[in-house]
């Protein structure tokens, strides 16, 4: 292995030697250190740190680099690129820096205009939906209207607040659960404090209590990726009950028939509300071991399941099948009870987890 440092390289022309370009905004761009043909050759075939080459750093007041930024590299045609790994700050200025064998140097400067507010982000929805929760009520998921800024400090941004004013103290597991997407966050109220006899619940007693009123406060301290909050708070308010300690039974859910040959869409009324985003994934239809193609929506406060075929029904017995994991909302499956004692036999049950369709010719 060699030091790139030892090797010598030469730019095509200094005055050209770095450029900066910016991608899909001011904020996201790549540094181009431009090299003879030979030059590039010699890096791509040698195994070395690109990074004592070509940095890129945010600079302080005084115009000094204060430090590098994390980024990534890459070698195209005869130039060495570096694309850094995080969006670049608003009305920040940076500078690359190139350092080459001899003393050689040459540096860059970049400032990221001020990125104008668009449209405030919202709240598109909340689930649970349902204005009732159980008081062991285990997660919320929360819907934004586009990509949302991710952090450890998300969590201070989500109040749950009672019937007296009081926010609750640390109600959430801190573990930050964003779809890919990056516009719904699963907000789990901490097991610790769910489950009985935990040192959590014994020593800060449980988040919500029954036959109290609460509010779920989406703050306007939520911010999108560009920096732009919520033009106001999102509020959920909701009734907490008794807790739930029952497993979801597929045996008394009611399905409507449908007539062979027609896309009727096949309805579920449930025997309570359901986890919905396990919903969407777990309730499935088939004939035999072929998976139906279709489309679901959840409503009724996640206490009806529809589910509309691709293609008309065919004239076989057709199955509804649910995944063992479906949760209610306090987080039971029909196999085991959330809050259970995991070697006592209680917990072992033989759920139904598949019932038949019944199908029509008229």
């Amino acid at each position: 292995m060699f030091s790139l440092l030892a090797l010598p390289l030469f730019l095509v022309a200094s005055g050209d030697a770095i450029s900066i370009r910016a991608l899909s905004s001011p904020r996201d761009i790549e540094v181009h250190l431009k090299l003879d043909h030979a030059s590039a050759a010699r890096l791509r075939d040698e195994d070395g740190d690109l990074r004592a080459l070509l940095t890129f750093s945010i600079v302080d007041k005084n115009r000094t680099a204060a430090f590098a930024i994390f980024a990534n590299y890459k070698l195209r045609g005869d130039s060495l690129i570096l694309r850094p790994r995080y969006r670049l700050s608003a009305c920040a200025t940076y500078v690359a820096q190139a350092r080459l064998p001899g003393g050689t140097s040459f540096e860059k400067f970049y400032r990221v205009p001020e990125v104008p507010p668009g449209p405030a982000p919202r709240v598109r929805q909340v689930f649970p939906s349902s204005p009732t929760l159980p008081a062991n009520c285990l997660k919320f998921y929360v819907h934004f209207n586009r990509t949302m800024r991710q952090g450890r400090d998300i969590f201070e941004q989500f109040q749950l607040v009672d019937d007296h004013g009081n926010v609750v103290p640390d109600p959430w597991r801190r573990t930050e659960l964003w779809n890919a997407e990056g516009d719904r966050l699963t907000l789990w109220i901490h097991p610790g404090r769910i489950k009985q006899g935990i040192n959590l619940r014994e020593d800060y007693g449980p988040v919500l209590k029954p036959n109290r009123r609460y509010q779920l406060v989406v703050t306007d301290q939520v911010r999108d990726l560009e920096g732009v909050p919520l033009a106001k708070p999102y509020v959920k308010e909701f009734l907490a009950v008794a807790e739930d300690h029952k497993r979801p039974d597929l045996g008394q859910w009611k399905l409507n028939k449908v007539r062979i040959g027609s896309r009727d869409p096949l309805v579920a009324v449930l025997d309570e509300p359901l986890d919905q985003a396990l919903l969407l994934r777990f309730v499935t239809v088939s004939t035999g071991t072929t998976q139906i193609s279709g489309s679901v929506v959840t409503g009724d406060a996640e206490n009806r399941w529809t589910f509309t075929p691709e293609q008309p029904w065919p004239d076989e017995q057709v199955m509804l099948n649910v995944n063992g994991r479906l949760e209610d909302l306090a987080g039971n499956t029909p196999n085991r009870l959330f809050d259970t004692d995991l070697t006592s036999d209680s917990s072992i049950v033989n759920p139904t987890l598949q019932v038949p369709v019944t199908t029509t010719e008229d």
